[in-house]
């Protein structure tokens, strides 16, 4: 029974056994996962906004080579709106202050953080489906159409940048 016992403290792995000796290390490993799972769920998000960007670059070469080159501007500003917004979710900071930072984000802060990145998963993955429908009317080409998508992904773009912006009130409040 004692050789039993020791197989199976040696097969555990060094986090384990460094949680075993150390207090407070278990809960600095699953916020270091959390953190993890955090930045995660961002770049599932900021993929889907530069699959979306991609196609809006297709639409501006359909725009380009038509003579409807009113929409030229409405691109433009779509374009820099797209970027923007991708590069704040590409390169935001990680879901928790360090270990030994003097403000410590708490591990329900930290769920609540996830889950509000999780939901600007969908709200990407709806962005880059409205980007490609914009690109295939664009390329059809129904121009009218395709104005009214791209500013409905404007708008759609602007709201996530909010949602976004507003990512720190999950954890800065009182």
């Amino acid at each position: 029974m004692t050789d039993v016992k020791e197989r199976i403290k040696a097969m555990r792995n060094l986090s384990e056994k460094i949680a075993s000796y150390i207090p407070g290390y278990r809960g600095y490993k699953e916020k270091e996962l959390r953190r993890e799972a955090d930045k995660m769920v961002r770049d599932k998000a900021a993929v889907a906004l530069n699959e979306g960007r991609s196609a809006i670059k297709e639409v501006m070469t359909a725009i380009a080579d038509s003579s409807r080159t009113d929409l030229i501007k409405t691109v433009n500003r779509l374009s820099a709106v797209y970027d923007r917004v991708t590069s704040e979710i590409e390169h935001a900071d990680y879901g928790y202050a360090g270990f030994f930072d003097a403000v410590k984000v708490r591990e329900n802060e930290l769920d609540a953080l996830l889950r509000y990145d999780y939901s600007m998963i969908s709200k990407a993955e709806d962005i880059r489906k409205t980007s490609q429908d914009a690109r295939d009317a664009a390329q059809t080409p129904d121009y009218d159409r395709a104005a009214v998508m791209l500013r409905d992904l404007t708008k759609k773009l602007l709201g996530l940048e909010a949602d976004y912006l507003n990512r720190k009130s999950v954890i800065i409040s009182p």
